[in-house]
């Protein structure tokens, strides 16, 4: 296998795995081997990596296994957002130094150095507004009208309880996240790249995180080929050697020493294009799946919960349906209720919170609507 059918190789298992980590839970998929490898790479490993310590290092492992991970999951870590600006960091500066520098090209304009720059700090601006912006922190002054505007739905939200930790009520669609100490409305994850909750005051900016990033990747993946095409046009049907098979061949006629020959004359360019390729996947269908998740009107926690409620009413039916079997209700033994159960449709009740596409995106491009406007009125009734 060559070098360029190697890389379509890896961007073809990155997909599979990014698929896997979005869908591998998804109700569609229970029982499945698409169920069973989301599995195989998040809970597995770390049950694998929890048994090989307890088992070479005793109890003692196991604790600073415990506190490791209480320091980088339980608890809020500048970590992943200090690698994502040292990423940014070196990225941008291989660009300027080997990118930049080549331009005006052939086929690409000067003016791409500005342009391409300014996408590059546009990803700085929305990582920071989705750092340090509240994602939407429950009070007791908001939190009756949160209340309010998000009822509960006697499905994945059975009843109006308080948040055991904060010591206030906690309205339908919010969670209390252990690594922020706080309930946050309409929470839909807790992201360690921002360092913060993902919810209803800052949903939007993490999209808008999400699609700069996904914008400098694929403005990279069309602007590294067009410099490099301008660059070598002239060579790609001159004749050189082969550096293994020591013969003469032609760059146009053969994929793969091209790509090597290439990877040889610009090896920063061509890294930098593979990053590109690997973060347009990535970013591309995480932005996808947030997107169809608010179009939806669901949240990724909301998801966690409508799979366990999925779950639920299949273990209820199996229960059922072997209880059946047993009175003789059915007939025909176990395998006859195997094939009944088969043909047995779940139907998930419906979801209360999707209102349409348009209100769906307004509840998170207008956040103070329902966070800071309803609380301010409530402050001066008082």
């Amino acid at each position: 296998m060559d070098m360029f059918n190697f890389l379509l190789a890896y961007l073809a298992f990155v997909a599979f795995v990014l698929f896997i980590l979005l869908f591998g839970e998804s109700p569609l998929f229970v029982g499945t081997p698409v169920s069973f490898c989301h599995w195989l790479i998040t809970i597995g490993p770390c049950i694998a990596l929890e048994w090989t310590i307890s088992k070479c290092c005793g109890a003692k492992g196991g604790k600073v296994l415990l506190c490791v991970e209480d320091v980088f999951c339980n608890r809020r870590n500048p970590f992943l957002q200090v690698m994502y600006l040292l990423i940014w960091s070196g990225c941008y500066y291989l660009y300027c130094r080997d990118v930049f520098t080549m331009l005006p090209g052939k086929y690409i304009g000067g003016y791409h150095t500005y342009t391409g720059s300014f996408a590059a700090f546009l990803c700085l601006v929305f990582f920071f507004l989705a750092s340090i912006t509240d994602p939407g922190t429950v009070t007791k002054d908001n939190c009756r009208a949160l209340v309010k505007h998000f009822p509960f739905d006697d499905a994945i939200y059975k009843q109006e309880k308080d948040c055991s930790t904060c010591g206030i009520i906690k309205p339908a669609r919010s969670k209390h996240c252990s690594a922020c100490r706080r309930c946050v409305a309409r929470f839909d994850h807790h992201c360690g790249w921002i360092n913060n909750c993902v919810g209803l005051n800052n949903h939007i900016y993490f999209i808008g995180f999400l699609a700069t990033n996904l914008i400098v990747a694929i403005y990279g993946t069309i602007l590294i080929p067009l410099v490099l095409y301008g660059d070598i046009e002239e060579l790609l049907w001159h004749p050189i050697i082969h550096p293994r098979r020591k013969e003469v061949v032609y760059l146009a006629n053969n994929r793969g020493v091209l790509f090597e020959w290439l990877m040889i004359r610009h090896p920063v360019l061509m890294v930098l294009l593979f990053i590109s390729l690997v973060v347009t996947l990535l970013m591309g269908g995480f932005l996808a799946f947030h997107l169809y998740s608010v179009a939806i009107g669901k949240t990724t926690n909301e998801g966690f919960k409508w799979a366990d409620l999925y779950k639920e009413m299949q273990l209820s039916l199996q229960v059922e349906e072997r209880g059946k079997d047993k009175n003789g209700s059915n007939g025909g033994g176990w395998f006859s209720w195997s094939k009944e159960k088969s043909k047995v449709k779940i139907v998930l009740p419906r979801n209360a919170y999707n209102l349409g596409v348009q209100r769906n995106f307004a509840e998170i491009l207008f956040p103070r609507a329902i966070l800071g406007w309803t609380a301010s009125r409530n402050m001066k009734r008082k």
